[in-house]
């Protein structure tokens, strides 16, 4: 479990690392009674939404890369090659 609720102060603690590409959100159940005679209990309903971190650098799809150019008709602010980046994939797994 990533989570632990303190039972002296009911607060919600992290006690492990979230990362969002494994898990984008956590759904808990937190239940509370009292010492009365009889015991009275309570529930608590609560989403933690793991918030994206840019934690991973983006890929290109070739490690090197070639460009030929022609030295006549070149110049300063002409396209020479695009290169295209991406970030890595995420795959979100809906939770009930």
């Amino acid at each position: 479990a990533n989570f632990l609720v303190l039972p002296q102060t009911g607060e919600l603690q992290l006690v492990g690392m979230l990362d969002r590409e494994v898990q984008s959100s956590y759904s808990l159940v937190v239940s509370a009674s009292d010492n009365g005679v009889p015991p009275r209990f309570g529930q608590a309903f609560v989403r933690v939404v793991v918030l994206d971190e840019n934690d991973h650098p983006p890929v290109f799809q070739l490690a090197r890369y070639t460009a030929e150019l022609p030295e006549c008709g070149t110049g300063a602010g002409i396209s020479a090659y695009a290169l295209n980046a991406c970030l890595r994939a995420l795959t979100i797994t809906p939770t009930p």
